[in-house]
């Protein structure tokens, strides 16, 4: 298995692009790197009909759709205000899992956003790459 880490290139380039979810988002920040805003936006609303509600723990694999990766696979990382770093840590930790069990191709992971600043935003980064390597 492979995975790669990254931003705006990732989004570009993936075939499969895994992406980490707070429960009940609207709309993650990743939609915001991607030229297709509502294409993204579309795709994760699918997710939520299906019931995905980004719950810790829960995975929506689908189609992404026009202009977007072939494979979006949504990670959740449960609810918002008890989202930490060590909570990010294992959802990459079981996202890593089930790659393994799935024995997919290569899989892009979108770094995951930070709240405020880029201490937190590499301190989210190191969470994710670490839960990754379990």
């Amino acid at each position: 298995m492979e995975m790669t880490y990254g931003g705006a290139a990732a989004l570009k380039r993936a075939k499969t692009l895994a992406c980490f979810i707070v429960q009940d988002a609207k709309l993650p920040a990743v939609g915001a790197l991607w030229n297709n805003g509502k294409a993204f936006a579309g795709a994760v609303a699918r997710a939520q009909a299906e019931g995905f509600g980004g719950k810790a723990g829960w995975f929506w694999v689908g189609a992404a759709g026009a202009g977007l990766p072939e494979r979006l696979i949504l990670v959740g990382c449960g609810a918002r205000e008890r989202n930490t770093f060590e909570r990010l840590r294992r959802a990459a930790g079981q996202l890593a899992k089930r790659l393994r069990e799935w024995r997919g191709g290569p899989v892009d992971v979108l770094a995951p956003a930070a709240s405020s600043g880029e201490e937190d935003a590499a301190r989210a980064l190191r969470a994710a790459a670490e839960g990754l390597r379990l």
